[in-house]
């Protein structure tokens, strides 16, 4: 079987086979592959073990945003040609995808262990053409390969099971690192479908009402030392019908993978400043302020800001009480980009926090620069911080930071007196954990 002639269009329309035919690389397209499972899962059963494999280039996305998809292009058809050299007649290739190319291999072996081997060998050759020196246009390129594997006899799967599994074992190579070969599992394929069932089901929670929003005072120290609730941290949670309520950990995860992080951060917003608004009519809540955790999915969207905008307009609570956590990671990621939408929030009156401060990769010219106004020490240190030495020192040093830049310090994570006691003598004035108030619904929280 071979798809490399390029189509005839002198022929008859109901001839044509442009339409399998990646008119890029002029290899069989995803349409050509699909056709060739189909008959393979219709045809004969025979002994010998065949292969499907998909591969995948890593941050090629990178190349064409950085060169351009000229280049891209180029280096697509380069590598078609390689793989296509690579292959000869031991096995048909297919350009699936944007970066993404298929093998079927049809091995000579009646034993699965032999075949998984044979199969490993072509991957791993394969993988050494993707990372070899590519040049174009006098650049020099390398790049590399995730590779997805099944190894199967015909009639055992669907043609739609084979692609799907193969590209689950793909996506669990991607998972792992990148410039990986993993074989299919059923037992992974199971974890991806339970996945893929529970962000339906969160998808479902964020449009019909199944989340709210519990809240954790942050304390202060008077000049008496006296403790006094200055504001709250919004914090999400999901009331599943079956399995009761759902802690963030186990959901935000996989709303960031999944992209359910932008309208999830959309409503987590609006519900927090509603909130707000609603608190400036209460005698002793009035002059609270509100922090809201921002994902760095959702900040780095285009739709972040202009969200933001149309929020604090609608309903018209005041940005002064309101504090964004951000985490040091996207500070980092791409910091002019991160500054311009940072300078935007602060000229509405936002104020701005680094959450989990100490536990990432912060400098002191990035506070310099992007003048937020507070610093989160992370829950880790304060926990340890009676038993190490090490950690007692790093609250000092960010204590220390906060002197010197003129920032607030928030301690959070405190659960204990002697913990409480230790940071007041350390010179901390702000704090928040289950020492003082747990999360709660906005119904226990009015008593406070």
């Amino acid at each position: 079987m071979s798809w490399k002639m390029k189509p005839c269009l002198h022929q008859p329309a109901r001839n044509r086979l442009w339409y399998r035919i990646d008119p890029l690389t002029h290899l069989a397209n995803r349409i050509a592959l699909h056709e060739a499972l189909m008959r393979i899962e219709s045809s004969p059963a025979r002994p010998q073990y065949q292969a499907l494999l998909i591969l995948d280039l890593d941050r090629f996305r990178t190349i064409n945003h950085t060169q351009g998809h000229v280049t891209g292009d180029r280096i697509l058809i380069e590598l078609a040609s390689r793989f296509q050299h690579l292959l000869g007649t031991q096995g048909d290739l297919y350009r699936s995808g944007g970066d993404e190319f298929s093998v079927l291999y049809e091995t000579p072996f009646h034993e699965e262990s032999h075949a998984k081997d044979a199969a490993l060998f072509l991957a791993k050759k394969l993988s050494y053409v993707a990372s070899s020196v590519l040049t174009i246009d006098h650049k020099s390129f390398r790049l590399s390969a995730s590779i997805g594997i099944i190894v199967f006899k015909n009639r055992s799967y669907s043609a739609e099971h084979l692609f799907q599994y193969a590209d689950s074992a793909l996506f669990r190579a991607k998972e792992e690192g990148k410039n990986t070969i993993r074989f299919f599992q059923s037992d992974f394929q199971t974890h991806l479908e339970s996945k893929a069932v529970f962000l339906e089901q969160l998808l479902f929670a964020v449009e019909n009402d199944q989340l709210e929003l519990f809240y954790q005072t942050q304390t202060t120290l008077t000049c008496e030392n006296a403790p006094r609730i200055y504001g709250a941290e919004a914090l999400i949670r999901w009331h599943h019908p079956h399995i009761g309520t759902v802690a963030p950990n186990r959901f935000i995860p996989l709303a960031e993978e999944s992209g359910l992080i932008i309208p999830l951060g959309h409503w987590i917003l609006e519900h927090a400043m509603r909130q707000l608004k609603a608190w400036e009519n209460d005698p002793d809540k009035h002059t609270w302020r509100l922090s809201i955790n921002i994902s760095t999915k959702q900040f780095e969207h285009e739709s972040f800001l202009p969200s933001v905008c149309a929020l604090l307009k609608r309903i018209a609570c005041d940005p002064r009480k309101i504090c964004f956590e951000l985490t040091e990671s996207l500070l980092i990621q791409d910091a002019k980009k991160a500054l311009r939408k940072i300078f935007e929030l602060k000229r509405l009156g936002i104020l701005l926090s680094i959450d989990d401060f100490g536990t990432g990769f912060s400098s002191l010219s990035y506070l310099r620069r992007l003048k937020v106004d507070e610093l989160k020490i992370d829950k880790s240190f304060v926990r340890r911080m009676l038993s190490s030495p090490v950690d007692r020192t790093i609250i000092e040093t960010i204590l220390t930071l906060g002197k010197r830049f003129n920032l607030a310090i928030v301690a959070e994570g405190i659960e204990t007196q002697a913990q409480f006691q230790a940071l007041k003598n350390l010179g901390c004035r702000s704090f928040q954990g289950y020492l003082f108030h747990k999360p709660c619904s906005i119904a226990s929280i009015g008593s406070f």
